[in-house]
Order: structure tokens, then sequence, then C-alpha cells
């Protein structure tokens, strides 16, 4: 679904195996990231960060009860892939009593950014889920930002 205002970007729903859910978003980025690694790489970290910095506002909400062992990895581009800069962050949550991990992959592309998100019940097979869907979801999307009439 779109956010009221379309220019703010687009919110995507996945549903995998085992009902693992993740959500994507796709919305604008800064055009003087574009031109520069060291400026995109430097707007992606800034978002890992933020995000980091709202975690107990996600607790609070009760998004999750707690969090811990926060883990924020740089993903430098391959030969060959349109995105620019990325981040996996990934932390472990409690969430309705129960154990399991979050992850966020955060990218930029020319003219926008992708973020991932899935919070799920710890295990290979659901980790590898959500990298293999974002790995395809990046694989698909357009180099270059695509206006929509």
């Amino acid at each position: 679904h779109d956010y009221d205002d379309r220019a703010a970007g687009t919110q995507l729903d996945y549903l995998g195996r085992a009902g693992l859910a993740a959500n994507a978003y796709v919305y604008p980025a800064p055009s003087a990231a574009q031109g520069c690694a060291a400026c995109a790489d430097s707007l992606v970290n800034a978002e890992a960060l933020d995000f980091v910095a709202g975690i107990p506002e996600f607790i609070r909400r009760g998004y999750f009860s707690s969090a811990s062992g926060t883990q924020i990895a740089k993903l430098d581009p391959p030969p060959g892939v349109a995105w620019l800069a990325g981040r996996h962050v990934a932390f472990s949550v409690m969430r309705d009593g129960k154990a399991g991990r979050a992850d966020l992959y955060l990218f930029l592309l020319r003219g926008y950014r992708v973020k991932v998100r899935a919070t799920y019940s710890d295990a290979p097979a659901a980790r590898e889920q959500v990298r293999a869907f974002t790995e395809e979801l990046l694989r698909i999307l357009p180099g270059t930002h695509v206006p929509t009439p």
C-alpha cells in the first residue's frame, strides 16, 4: 500500500513460508547521496543509527518487550548490483513471551531507498528466508527511480 502522500513512498508486505512476514518500504532519497559513494554510505549509516536509537521507543510502544545484542553490519555492493550502500541491523527480541530476532536491511539506490524489516522466531531457515527475500527484491527493482504518473 502507498502512504497517504504517494511521494513519501510505498510499503510492500511479504508473507513467506511458515508464516514469516516482512515489510519492505521504498521511499525517496536525497539526490546529493547519488553521485558520491561516501555520501551514500553516510546516509545509510545514519539511518541505521537512527533506527537503533529508536529501539527504546519500539519497546515503549509494545512492538516487543525487550531487545539485546544489536549489531550493525556494513553491506558493500558487489559488482553489477544497482544499490550504492547498505546496512543490516540485527538484534534479539522478546515478543509475546517468546524469544525472536529482528532484522532491518537498508539500501540506497539511485533516487530512492529500500528498507526491509522483519521480526520472527529465530531459526537459520527464517534468517535465510528474510535475506533471500531482500536479495530478490533488490534484484528486481530498477537501478534508478522511475517516477509514476
